[in-house]
């Protein structure tokens, strides 16, 4: 710290000045500092130190005091630039107070405790001005050279204590306020890292592919350059790449330089594949899957080929562009050059069966009963011919029911025995369909049953409970509701049981009290369906007590909840009584005894106080 005069003055002015000075201007001039950085990582080298010289002026004395950032500080209390008082600060702190000057100036310097370093990019200094006996003035003054030791990538500005801008310390050297004696200001410098100029860099595709950077948007510093690749997918390519919607060729990768926010399109485009002709033929009887022809195939793709030999016929062997490849079924065929595929059909001797057909009962077929020779696969068909009054009632092939299929096919893969077997028509059936609607059931039950011609069927009615028989319908005409109901089976016939349901019987419960109290339900009349459990719940008011239940009039006992079953109309009465009161002396008796007793006690004590006054009093004579 020190003091310098401004300006040339005379000799008496110098020692008016100089006793004005020391009445009138007494600067306190506090720098304090908390270096505040997001990473909590800064590094100070000699290439980022810097320094700046404060100046506080009135009426041409001066103060000067020096703040920055060395690499020789040391974090918390450094005694090479700060002072002891007040006790040091907590450690964490990088920036430094400097006073290079004689420290037994008369100018007293009063140092401000620091705080840690906050994740923050903010370094702030704070600055207390105090002028002493007269007001006037103040000017605090730096010099561009000092500014220009902070690096450019930081803005500084001097502010108030409520962190107010008042000036620019890049823009201007100096800043004015009126200051009032024995008072003092605060002002803090504050040192704040220009964040960089940022661009965004949007990445999409068109086609079957991605990026590297994956297609998205990014935030980039400007004049940084990325480079992003195009990875096609199998059988695409990249064709193009467009920034900013102008084609910028296909170079790969792509460097973008950001000056600017950036839209990066890479443009793929589909490989057209190579591809080669399958040409299928065949020899002799019998088809392909694929069908004979020619056919594109892309490079190696693997085609398989069935063969389909007609009846009667087999594959013999393939043929790949003219050489045997054996008589594997279905071949493959790996598309690496055009290729003609021949499949070589050979007709198979054929194989004999024979069938015997025989009759059971009165009747014939066709062909007649008797043995026959078949070619392997052929399909006989044998017709059933029923003697009169007689019909088909089912084959037998080889020992097993095979129906009443008629004509029936024999496919002879062996040798193979048929027999027709024949019954006696049975009398005219007619088929009574039984039904219900509603809830219940028929004896016989629902559902079809045959019945001779003229036979009379009695159906039942049973009813779920709750549910009752309302009428029958035979054919969908109401035939009333006997029950049974009786069908003649002339022809065939529908009969609908139908069911109605019986409303259920209900019945009221009617709640009341006598005394002091209420009920769960309260008291009240309910209506309830018949066979209903009821639980009712009784609710003395204070001091009161259930005494009984009295159900229809019948006392039914102290249960509480008691239940009530709605079998019929029902009265419920509760019952409530006055509690008694407390025993007196823990005693319960059943009058009070020390209410009758207590005359005679008062008695015999007034007795026993007056004798012994009287002895007490004679005693005294």
């Amino acid at each position: 710290m020190y003091r310098a005069k401004i300006g040339e003055k005379t000799k008496g002015e110098r020692k008016k000045n100089m006793k004005k000075t020391a009445i009138l201007i007494f600067l306190l001039f506090i720098i304090t500092t908390g270096y505040l950085l997001a990473n909590q990582n800064f590094v100070v080298n000699a290439a980022s130190e810097w320094n700046v010289v404060l100046t506080a002026s009135k009426e041409g004395y001066s103060d000067a005091s020096d703040f920055g950032v060395r690499s020789d500080a040391t974090d918390g209390f450094d005694p090479a630039y700060d002072e002891v008082d007040p006790p040091a600060p907590p450690v964490g702190v990088v920036s430094y107070f400097w006073y290079p000057t004689n420290p037994t100036s008369p100018v007293n310097l009063q140092k401000l405790s620091r705080s840690k370093i906050p994740p923050s990019q903010l370094m702030t200094w704070t600055c207390k001005l105090k002028p002493v006996a007269i007001d006037g003035t103040m000017t605090i003054s730096w010099t561009v050279s000092d500014v220009a030791t902070v690096p450019l990538t930081y803005n500084m500005n001097l502010k108030d204590s409520g962190g107010n801008v008042l000036a620019d310390m890049r823009k201007v050297t100096e800043y004015s306020f009126a200051a009032e004696a024995d008072t003092t200001y605060t002002f803090i410098i504050a040192v704040v890292e220009i964040p960089p100029v940022q661009y965004e860099l949007t990445i999409s595709v068109v086609g079957s592919g991605t990026t590297d950077l994956a297609p998205g948007s990014y935030k980039y510093n400007e004049g940084e350059e990325v480079s992003v690749d195009a990875i096609p997918d199998l059988g695409w390519k990249l064709d193009h790449w467009e920034l900013d919607g102008v084609n910028v060729g296909d170079a790969d990768p792509y460097t973008v330089t950001m000056d600017a926010d950036h839209a990066l399109t890479a443009f793929f485009v589909e490989i057209p594949p190579v591809q080669y002709q399958l040409t299928i033929s065949v020899v002799g009887s019998g088809t392909t899957d694929p069908a004979p022809g020619s056919y594109k195939y892309n490079e190696g793709t693997e085609v398989t080929v069935d063969a389909i030999p007609d009846l009667g016929w087999k594959l013999d062997h393939w043929e790949l562009d003219g050489i045997n490849v054996g008589d594997a079924d279905p071949y493959k065929v790996t598309m690496d050059s055009d290729h003609a595929l021949t499949a070589f059909f050979v007709e198979i001797p054929p194989i004999q069966y024979q069938l015997t057909i025989s009759v059971v009962g009165s009747g014939t077929t066709d062909p007649a009963p008797g043995s026959y020779k078949y070619n392997e696969g052929t399909d006989v068909s044998v017709d059933a011919i029923p003697d009169l009054g007689w019909k088909l009632d089912y084959w037998e092939l080889d020992g097993l029911n095979v129906g009443d299929t008629d004509p029936y096919t024999v496919t002879m893969d062996a040798d193979h025995t048929l027999t027709a077997f024949f019954v006696e028509i049975p009398p005219v059936q007619y088929e009574l369909t039984i039904s219900v609607v509603g809830s219940g059931t028929t004896n016989p039950a629902p559902g079809s049953h045959m019945y001779n011609e003229g036979e009379q069927v009695s159906v039942d009615a049973i009813p779920d409970p709750g549910w009752k028989l309302d009428h029958w319908e035979l054919d969908g005409v109401n035939v009333g509701d006997a029950d049974p109901y009786k069908v003649t089976m002339d022809a065939d016939h529908t009969l609908t049981a139908v069911f109605v349901e019986i409303p259920p019987v209900k019945y009221q419960l009617t709640i009341g009290i006598v005394g002091s109290g209420t009920t769960d339900p309260a008291p009240g009349s309910y209506t309830y369906d018949e066979g209903t459990e009821v639980k009712v719940e009784a609710i003395p008011d204070l001091d009161w007590k259930l005494d009984h239940w009295e159900l229809d009039g019948i006392n039914v006992g102290t249960t509480d909840p008691t239940t009530v079953v709605m079998n019929k109309d029902h009265k419920l009465i509760a019952v409530f009584v006055k509690k008694p009161p407390p025993p007196v002396g823990g005693l319960e008796a059943p009058f009070n005894t020390l209410a009758m007793l207590a005359p005679w006690i008062l008695l015999a004590l007034a007795a026993s106080f007056g004798a012994v006054v009287a002895a007490k009093r004679k005693i005294k004579h």
